[in-house]
């Protein structure tokens, strides 16, 4: 059970950083799809993605799921804005870490409840 958390962990949080390297590619430019080649931003994404079971064990449901996507919004934000120092704005430093948050925690919860059923 442990092994499929981490692999699901895994999974999750790399497509989430897929999908904000796209969403950089739309929003800003196509150049940034070169993101996904940053190794940096997966053991980020995968740090913050850790966070998912632990919040489903306190907090169940559509509610941990709406709470699972704030916290990986705001923690990869405060990061990027206040560790990294990203130069781009507060509301599209937001808007990019928010489609990983939702990819990431809805990868993670179809791949749980998928593979809880097996």
């Amino acid at each position: 059970m442990m092994i499929r958390t981490i692999l699901f962990i895994l999974l999750a949080a790399i497509a989430g950083t897929l999908a904000n390297a796209f969403a950089a590619s739309i929003a800003i430019a196509p150049g940034k799809l070169a993101m996904m080649y940053v190794p940096g931003r997966y053991g980020v994404a995968i740090a913050v993605a850790i966070l998912i079971p632990l919040i489903y064990q306190m907090v169940s449901g559509k509610a941990g799921f709406i709470v699972s996507v704030i916290a990986l919004t705001v923690i990869p934000s405060l990061l990027a804005k206040l560790y990294f120092v990203a130069g781009a704005p507060w509301s599209l430093v937001l808007s990019l870490n928010l489609v990983f948050a939702a990819v990431t925690t809805a990868i993670y919860t179809i791949l749980s409840r998928i593979f809880s059923q097996a």
